[in-house]
């Protein structure tokens, strides 16, 4: 379900990595593309 949404939301390169102009400047290095990750949690 929150894969659909990603995909809805983000569009078919969902995957790919969006970094502001100003951020890549002060990073060194970054990934291409993202990673997203469902983590449930038991109570």
């Amino acid at each position: 379900m929150i894969a659909r949404f990603w995909r809805a939301f983000a569009g078919e390169g969902y995957e790919q990595a969006v970094i502001e102009p100003e951020a890549r400047a002060l990073l060194s290095r970054h990934d291409e593309r993202s990673e997203r990750f469902e983590v449930a949690i038991a109570s």
